[in-house]
């Protein structure tokens, strides 16, 4: 190159960083199996059979499972026409969610025949119908309990529905969701197996699910079907370590809970999918959400608010786990 060419590149400036402008490096204090800072544990499934780890958290039971071919739910509005155009049907009609019910706010419903008289049954050509049509699936099945279940085609062969208001509890949601996507539901509404279901009668455990920290731990020990989370009540749920809180802690964790109810309610038009969007959550529901987390992140053993540390609400999750199993 010559002196011509050398003139015109710009200078290249050099600078020097000192030591003591390094930043101070930091070290996770372990890494555990999950690839987490935290301790050295396996977080094991809780059995039914024992109350769930977390204070104060109820059951969570899997929804009904119809094995019915379809006969049992009326899936479209035609479907649904047709049910209550039979005034003996009619009586049996229930509205029904599933997963994609729950968070989509897609309408369908079952014929829900616990209580039905014979007379009824009989009387129905709609029910008879579809009765039958439920038998001849079932005896044709390959499992035995499906076959015995012929005997009752009426009903669902398992029947987990709550007789009080209940919250809803999808098996899979989409983990790009910065909140679990759960609801409340009368004991009317009949709630499907891709469902688990739990009695929350002052919407402690719907506070507890809607915050950060639950999301924490469900996508970092929980199941995944592709990207999204699987809920499981024997691993998620029942080992959630939620630490004893005092009355007064649970009466601001119930009141933030219910403000996310209240904040719903005033987007009457979009489903769970609609609000709890990354890209499109609304900024009341987001503050809203927020200020659980304020008092939840406390609950759990953070000195305040975490804000988007997740990681730092592992940590803290792990520590209370292995406190809460000795």
């Amino acid at each position: 190159m010559d002196k011509a060419d050398d003139a015109t590149m710009p200078p290249i400036l050099y600078t020097y960083q000192t030591p003591e402008d390094d930043p101070e490096p930091t070290h996770p204090r372990h890494i555990n199996g999950y690839l987490f800072d935290g301790p050295d544990v396996y977080v094991a499934k809780r059995s039914q059979k024992v109350s769930p780890l977390g204070h104060g958290l109820n059951f969570a039971n899997r929804g009904s499972q119809p094995t019915d071919g379809g006969n049992l739910i009326l899936d479209t509005r035609e479907d649904y026409d047709k049910a209550m155009s039979d005034p003996v049907a009619a009586k049996y009609v229930r509205p029904f969610r599933g997963s994609q019910g729950l968070i989509n706010g897609i309408d369908r419903w079952c014929l829900w025949l616990t209580d039905a008289q014979p007379s009824d049954l009989r009387g129905s050509a709609f029910l008879r119908n579809r009765i039958e049509a439920c038998r001849q699936m079932r005896l044709a099945s390959k499992k035995a309990p499906t076959r015995e279940s012929a005997a009752t085609p009426w009903l669902f062969q398992e029947n987990h529905q709550p007789d009080v208001d209940y919250l809803a509890i999808p098996k899979v949601f989409s983990g790009r969701r910065e909140y679990a996507t759960c609801d409340y539901y009368s004991p009317d509404t009949i709630s499907g197996d891709a469902n688990f279901t739990c009695v929350d009668p002052d919407g402690f455990n719907f506070a507890i699910i809607e915050s950060a920290m639950f999301m924490a731990w469900q996508k970092g020990i929980g199941g995944r079907l592709k990207s999204d989370c699987r809920f499981s009540n024997t691993l998620v749920w029942n080992t959630l370590p939620l630490p004893p809180v005092d009355t007064a802690m649970h009466v601001a964790i119930v009141a933030a809970g219910k403000n996310i109810l209240a904040v719903r309610a005033n987007h009457p038009k979009s489903s769970l999918a609609d609000l709890y969007d990354p890209t499109f959550m609304p900024k009341d529901l987001r503050d809203a959400h927020q200020n659980l987390d304020k008092v939840v992140d406390v609950a759990f053993g953070a000195k305040s608010w975490l804000k988007d540390d997740n990681d730092a609400r592992l940590q803290i999750l792990f520590d209370d786990y292995v406190k809460l199993i000795g």
